[in-house]
């Protein structure tokens, strides 16, 4: 199983958007795909599941192992909390988004928030998932990304130089 964090526990014993007292283990999803019960967000990699068979409780590796505060490459001087679920928005009908990916965070699960920056004073949100990604790092068929906030050429999914999905 490749670690995706280093010094990754086989078990965690508490992780506050889980039950106290149940245990949380480190296994394999041989491609198989779940729901986080902590952002919200499908994954297929290795993932932290309960120990308790009556329990179906899932979280990615980033969502368990998720520090308190983090700072980000892609928004410097930004120290992002990691909140239970988003801050309502400031206007009815708007919807909170990722501002590295474009996707939409969800009304209950984990986000990371930074208050002090963004547009129209709703603050900055990432995934948890998209606040661990590495500065570079290489999908299928050799295709090497870097992350920045803007394209250095057109998207080969929908061609847009600048689109809401970075």
């Amino acid at each position: 199983m490749t670690n995706l964090f280093p010094d990754t526990p086989a078990t965690i014993s508490f992780h506050p958007a889980h039950r106290p007292g149940h245990k949380l283990k480190l296994v394999r999803t041989g491609g198989q795909k779940f729901k986080c019960d902590g952002c919200m967000e499908h994954g297929d990699g290795p993932r932290y599941r309960c120990e308790r068979e009556t329990c179906n409780f899932d979280l990615h590796t980033c969502c368990a192992l998720a520090p308190a505060t983090r700072e980000h490459r892609l928004f410097p001087g930004c120290t992002f909390v990691l909140l239970p679920e988003p801050p309502p928005p400031t206007a009815a009908g708007e919807r909170r988004i990722c501002d590295a990916c474009g996707e939409g965070v969800h009304a209950r699960g984990l986000v990371y928030h930074c208050s002090g920056r963004g547009d129209g004073g709703l603050g900055l949100d990432l995934h948890p998932t998209c606040a661990s990604l590495p500065a570079r790092f290489a999908v299928g068929g050799g295709r090497v990304f870097e992350l920045r906030k803007e394209a250095s050429r057109r998207c080969a999914e929908c061609g847009e130089m600048s689109s809401p999905r970075r």
